[in-house]
């Protein structure tokens, strides 16, 4: 793949929330410094949304905070020792359970095989914290997000016109900025890959 391609490839990285909570967000773009959100509405179905903006803006790839596959021993019942609750990602990064997630985790693999022409990820914006140390990041406190932003914005070139309200907004930046790394060959991957893997 070209540079010129990577460079005008459409990302989206969403931070997926309840079906009608009004928390689901997509950051979306080509470049950091091109980023824009969109976010849910309250009471409005967050996956119809979701579609109805993959339908408009084609994307090349799409990241997204929740898991998009299952323990492997669902798909090979006789796997011996095998995790009922956890894959090998979520214990390697400490993530949490697709099974205790339940329905999202259902929602969001729904979601993949429904646009299944584009190219999906699953992505941890709490382990890329980790990974690249970023300091600042609490969900406790609000009052911390403009530091964070700009730490992101100063470090990594990542930007938005848009003023950032929300963790949920952080998060979906932070998704799109692992997406943006796994289409440079950056990101980290965890897991096995016949199971699932979750990059960052």
């Amino acid at each position: 793949m070209g540079t010129s391609r990577l460079w005008l490839c459409m990302i989206f990285g969403i931070d997926y929330g309840s079906k009608l909570a009004g928390t689901t967000v997509i950051a979306m773009g080509d470049h950091p410094e091109r980023l824009r959100f969109f976010c849910s509405c309250k009471n409005a179905d967050a996956d119809t949304f979701i579609g109805q903006l993959i339908q408009e803006l084609r994307p090349s790839l799409i990241g997204i905070d929740a898991p998009l596959s299952l323990p492997l021993v669902y798909q090979q019942p006789d796997l011996s020792g095998a995790s009922f609750f956890y894959r090998q990602a979520d214990k390697a990064i400490n993530a949490m359970s697709p099974m205790f997630l339940g329905g999202l985790t259902a929602r969001a693999m729904q979601l993949k095989a429904s646009f299944s022409s584009v190219d999906w990820i699953e992505v941890y914006p709490g382990g890329l914290v980790k990974i690249a140390q970023l300091e600042g990041y609490s969900k406790k406190d609000k009052s911390l997000i403009p530091a964070f932003i700009g730490m992101l914005k100063a470090k990594y070139g990542i930007s938005v016109d848009q003023e950032v309200k929300t963790w949920h907004e952080v998060d979906a930046m932070l998704a799109w900025f692992a997406s943006y790394r796994y289409l440079h060959g950056h990101a980290i991957a965890y897991g096995n890959p016949a199971e699932g893997l979750i990059f960052v």
